[in-house]
């Protein structure tokens, strides 16, 4: 369990898509109004996790080319993102926060955490596929909290329009980035199976 766990943490508290829209949300609206999307992430790491990690030998064996096509489809919906931060006109911190569906949309398109969950399953073999999971989810909700307590912080202290916008650039940036990295692996891999 402990090397589960000492896997675990770095890979689930990095600043992936999930950690970076939970970021930019809390600076945004602060805590309260995103929980709704934070339960949707929650939630989509529990289901990923448990499904995931019952038929992780079958997912690799099987389906590898898909698994590339769906990081290709992530990584393009995170750019999506990243492109929506950046062409925000209104800056108005009153609008309307996101859904629980829009946190469980995001999660499923999230191309960082099949890899992740079947990579731990991988070097964890012998572990309970419940445990697993529920150290996976557990984490993963913890770095949630922690990017949303630090949004939080900056919700608090960036309240100017110029500062708002300076936010949302960066971390429509730093999404665009994270989707353009995203994207590199699977596209190369999928060309490279074609021209085959």
């Amino acid at each position: 369990m402990i090397e589960t766990l000492l896997l675990v943490l770095p890979l689930m508290l990095s600043p992936g898509p999930a950690n970076l829209v939970t970021f930019a949300l809390a600076a945004r609206f602060g805590f309260s109004p995103i929980l709704p999307f934070l339960l949707g992430i929650a939630l989509v790491y529990i289901v990923v996790a448990i499904v995931l990690g019952a038929v992780t030998n079958r997912l690799t064996e099987q389906y590898s080319d898909i698994t590339d096509y769906i990081r290709v489809f992530g990584g393009l919906f995170i750019i999506y993102l990243g492109v929506k931060l950046l062409r925000r006109k209104s800056r108005n911190t009153v609008a309307k926060a996101p859904s629980m569906w829009n946190g469980v949309v995001l999660q499923l398109l999230n191309p960082k955490y099949p890899p992740v969950v079947l990579s731990v399953f991988a070097n964890s073999q012998n572990q309970n596929t419940v445990l697993t999971a529920t150290i996976l989810s557990i984490v993963g909700v913890a770095g949630l909290v922690i990017y949303a307590a630090v949004g939080v912080f900056m919700h608090h202290k960036v309240k100017m329009d110029r500062q708002l916008r300076v936010v949302d650039c960066v971390f429509g940036v730093l999404l665009c980035l994270t989707g353009l990295w995203l994207l590199v692996e699977p596209i190369s891999i999928l060309a490279f199976n074609n021209a085959t």
